[in-house]
């Protein structure tokens, strides 16, 4: 079992441009390793109604410890009131590939 130093963080956005700049700032800032964007399709309530939208969902690959970072940085840039902001630990991976993100997230001040 891993020690859930790792964590995969979701949230998601009503466009692929304002999805790709998220990812781009992410990446760029050392606050995400990998970031892989989705198209998917959203069933939800809000605000008392049913809504069935075509979103997009960023997966987030980082360090639990960055977590205050990353939601602080996408709560600051994201167009949504109340967007979606999920940690998910990561419990178990690759030896290398965690070691290649603590290789690309080395600077990062956890």
């Amino acid at each position: 079992m891993g020690d859930l130093k790792y964590a995969l963080i979701m949230t998601t956005f009503d466009s692929k441009q304002e999805a790709s700049v998220m990812a781009k700032k992410l990446l760029t800032s050392k606050l995400a390793a990998c970031v892989h964007l989705d198209a998917i399709e959203s069933f939800y309530n809000f605000e008392g109604e049913c809504h069935h939208d075509q979103e997009y969902r960023l997966q987030i690959k980082t360090k639990s410890a960055l977590y205050n970072k990353v939601e602080a940085f996408i709560l600051d840039q994201h167009s949504y009131d109340t967007p979606e902001i999920i940690l998910i630990p990561i419990q178990n991976g690759s030896d290398d590939y965690f070691s290649w993100v603590d290789d690309t997230l080395k600077d990062a001040n956890s």
